[in-house]
């Protein structure tokens, strides 16, 4: 029995080969929460890059508000964008009041101001299954401007 229990102490004691097995432990968590950092900077890197584009675009449009081709061209000219990135520019008209109204119509309680909404969208696809950002979720940039 003696022979067995300072088997046990010697086995229980031994600490070779311990910091491996702590390190096969802790590797796939430290790699899946990295996987899980680079994937939000990429997703924060996105959004930051499709603000950018769509301001980008509504400063075309200051200048020149009905040419959406030109605003377009604007925003995805400005740089950071996936090939996959869509533009879409809205011209749009509100009362002060704040009602919407048609571009063409006027306003009974004062003039009609004018607005150019410019919406910048692209595709993200996550390297890790994060469960805050879904695969295949779609990231916006939005700026609107009033022209007049």
């Amino acid at each position: 029995m003696s022979k067995i229990r300072s088997m046990m102490a010697r086995l229980w004691g031994d600490r070779a080969g311990g910091v491996a097995v702590e390190f096969a432990v802790a590797a796939p968590i430290l790699l899946a929460a990295l996987g899980v950092m680079v994937d939000l900077g990429r997703a924060m890197y996105d959004d930051m890059s499709l603000s950018a584009a769509a301001r980008t675009g509504v400063q075309y449009a200051r200048s020149k508000p009905d040419d959406a081709a030109g605003i377009q061209a604007a925003a995805l000219a400005s740089g950071g964008l996936s090939a996959s990135a869509s533009v879409s520019a809205q011209k749009f008209c509100e009362c002060p009041s704040g009602a919407a109204v048609s571009c063409t119509g006027s306003c009974p309680d004062g003039a009609l101001s004018t607005f150019v909404r410019v919406t910048v969208s692209q595709p993200f696809q996550a390297v890790m299954p994060v469960p805050v950002i879904a695969s295949g979720t779609v990231l916006q940039g939005q700026a609107v401007l009033r022209v007049m």
